[in-house]
């Protein structure tokens, strides 16, 4: 008959029992430290997915605002604007600085009317200090162009001298000596 081994139960002794308790000790640890490595990689995993989800979101923004400025042929930009009260003081209007186009309309509350008014004693007290400073600027002008008695009496003086001068050329017959 043929002889060959075979795998069959074996008792151990106390020495293998504690040699494969300490294997079974070590490969336990292991595997605690393969699953927190698992652990921190789903963990890393998921913020990197996080954060490549938001940049490919982000850049689909983008090409949806992109395609609608195309398709209108226009963009929002920061464009100054100033708020006016409307002719009947019922209503604000936001106007734009660079077109002078009405953008918004609202209903004009109790300070804007007030606003307003400040506004306008503001700009008319602006306008008559522009005027007294016209004025004052004026009156100097005037001053400097004043011509005075003395300036008048040298004048008459000078027209007698050159009258005399005339009149000597004349005398001599035109002719002019040297």
């Amino acid at each position: 008959m043929r002889r060959y081994n075979r795998e069959l139960p074996v008792p151990m002794t106390e020495t293998e029992k504690v040699e494969k308790g300490e294997v079974l000790a070590k490969l336990e640890l292991e595997v605690a430290d393969a699953e927190a490595e698992i652990a921190n990689v789903k963990a890393t995993a998921k913020h990197d997915l996080k954060i490549l989800s938001d940049t490919v979101g982000g850049k689909i923004n983008s090409i949806r605002r992109l395609a609608r400025e195309v398709e209108s042929g226009e963009e929002f930009r920061t464009v100054a604007v100033q708020e006016r009260l409307s002719e009947n003081s019922s209503e604000v209007e936001t106007v734009r600085t660079d077109t002078g186009e009405v953008v918004d309309i609202r209903a004009a509350a109790e300070e804007d009317r007030q606003a307003s008014f400040g506004e306008l004693i503001d700009e008319t007290l602006g306008k008559v200090a522009d005027e007294t400073e016209a004025a004052e600027a004026l009156e100097e002008q005037d001053e400097a162009a004043e011509v005075t008695e003395e300036d008048v009496a040298a004048s008459k003086d000078l027209e007698e001298v050159d009258a005399e001068f005339s009149d000597e050329d004349d005398t001599k017959g035109g002719e002019v000596s040297a």
